[in-house]
């Protein structure tokens, strides 16, 4: 997987880089396996979304019972 990710980068960053955006190769085996850029992609928007949460009080069903 890392070597096709390799020659994936090699063949569109340029062409990326000419046109001032950023290229991820996303390459994923058969079996369902991520190659590492990819891996790391898939869980950044898991990890913006935990981030915004971190700050906030969740309100559960037991939390508002607790309050009345």
């Amino acid at each position: 997987i890392a070597t096709q990710e390799r020659e994936k980068k090699q063949k569109c960053l340029e062409p990326c880089l000419e046109q001032r955006r950023h290229f991820t190769p996303f390459v994923c085996s058969m079996d369902s396996l991520l190659g590492r850029e990819a891996k790391i992609f898939a869980e950044r928007p898991a990890a913006l979304q935990a981030r915004q949460q971190l700050g906030k009080i969740l309100f559960t069903p037991s939390m508002w019972i607790r309050q009345c």
